[in-house]
């Protein structure tokens, strides 16, 4: 309300002031718990469902490739750090973020810290002790999608070809490959 003279009374001041605190407290209620929720789930974090496997791999990278090169994607162990070790999940590191077959199907979900690349690949050992890498086809893999990453969870897939369409690796191919 204004008074005769035309100026603000100090009850109108006051719920000016009462409306901007409110606005304040939101606007950093909202900006903690967007803090918050980057720590618990970071917008890099993706579920990646890969397989499946024969009962004769004994473990696996993923990488991918874009201009600046080849990388491997780490593992999550946690969603509060990044697993720095060598990205690898195999016989002695099936504990590794605890990415292994639970049910028998084939098919492992694997905690990644993903990238966006051109290209991406999945390198498998086998029991003969064969290193086997693979060029995933667009049919054989689904990215996540942008919004989910956003949230924090985003989930992929990665499909393993059969062996006999893997590619052979020669010197320059492994020369390339993430170091295991």
């Amino acid at each position: 309300m204004n008074n005769a003279r035309g100026r603000p009374t100090e009850l109108s001041a006051r719920r000016r002031w009462l409306r901007r605190g409110c606005l304040f407290v939101i606007v950093l209620v909202t900006g903690l718990g967007f803090l918050i929720w980057g720590l618990i789930a970071p917008s890099d974090w993706v579920v990646v469902t890969v397989g499946p496997f024969d009962e004769d791999a004994l473990g696996f990278c993923l990488f991918a490739e874009d201009r600046s090169g080849i990388e491997a994607l780490s593992w999550y162990r946690s969603k509060l750090f990044v697993d720095e070790e060598p990205p690898f999940i195999g016989d002695e590191d099936l504990d590794l973020g605890g990415n292994y077959d639970h049910d028998g199907d084939g098919y492992i979900e694997a905690d990644v810290k993903w990238r966006e690349a051109d290209r991406y690949g999945i390198l498998v050992r086998y029991k003969d002790d064969v290193w086997r890498p693979w060029w995933l086809a667009p049919a054989d893999l689904q990215r996540p999608s942008m919004l989910a990453r956003l949230l924090g969870r985003g989930e992929a897939s990665m499909r393993v070809p059969p062996a006999k369409e893997s590619v052979v690796p020669d010197e320059a191919l492994l020369g390339r490959l993430p170091r295991l």
